[in-house]
């Protein structure tokens, strides 16, 4: 297996996945801004930790205000038709960004959008197949160490609304070059 020697960019995963397990091991302050991620050319997320009672929150913010209002509802509710267990963070219909509620049993939802993330800021290191149901997509063995593998249906894929998102995921093409695990 031939890796490039230079910075893993999927590293966010395990710099985020890392500070959760912290946080739901040791009773301690949880740091409030974890990292930053730059998806689909030009909207910056900002990730943040907050402890309420006795659970962890995961707040993922965009920072920079982009595209008009219609266009950032369409995003926020293509991103939360990906991930169904997100939730809206915002006052009166004026969305700021998404939640997410961390459970000890399961982070399947948390690896998920992890997952996006990546497959929305360097989607020319991914490839898809398509299935009947199913369009999967794979990242290359020589970009990443972390195996990354999404899975959505063909229904969820029709009904998205914001521009970027569908053609970013109309642009990844399928390659013959398959990861091996």
């Amino acid at each position: 297996m031939t890796v490039n020697a230079k910075k893993d960019k999927n590293n966010f995963i395990n710099i985020i996945l890392n500070k959760i397990t912290l946080a739901q091991n040791f009773s301690q302050r949880v740091d409030l801004t974890i990292t930053r991620k730059r998806i689909l050319n030009h909207i910056m997320l900002s990730f943040y930790l907050r402890r309420r009672y006795n659970t962890l929150i995961l707040y993922i913010r965009p920072v920079d205000k982009f595209g008009s209002i219609t266009e950032r509802h369409k995003f926020y509710k293509d991103f939360k038709l990906l991930i169904p267990s997100l939730k809206f963070e915002g006052t009166k219909g004026h969305y700021k960004g998404f939640l997410l509620t961390i459970c000890n049993e399961t982070n399947n939802d948390l690896i998920l959008l992890l997952k996006l993330i990546s497959l929305f800021s360097r989607p020319k290191d991914f490839y898809t197949k398509n299935s009947k149901v199913f369009k999967s997509f794979f990242n290359y063995v020589d970009t990443s160490l972390i195996p990354i593998h999404l899975r959505f249906t063909n229904k969820q894929l029709s009904e998205l609304t914001c521009g970027d998102i569908i053609l970013l995921l109309n642009s990844i093409e399928g390659q013959k070059n398959e990861r091996v695990d």
